[in-house]
């Protein structure tokens, strides 16, 4: 596993596991029988977008093995 970097930014392994546990918050959220706009799931989508931008991207097939960026 890669080591935390001395400016405070996480690694692709900690973006990729921080991520993971926030796509099970927002799966766990839904409920598929009601349609309702969750705030929870919008404030975690953010979260994702930030570690997206943190993220040093390594596609495969198009798409960042470590946030799910999809290459442009």
């Amino acid at each position: 596993m890669q080591k935390q970097e001395a400016n405070g930014l996480r690694t692709n392994d900690e973006i990729r596991n921080r991520i993971n546990q926030l796509y099970q918050l927002i799966e766990d959220g839904i409920d598929p029988c009601t349609f309702v706009l969750n705030p929870k799931a919008r404030e975690y989508e953010l979260e994702i977008e930030g570690l997206r931008r943190q993220c040093k991207h390594h596609f495969v097939n198009g798409q960042c093995q470590y946030c799910d960026e999809i290459e442009k």
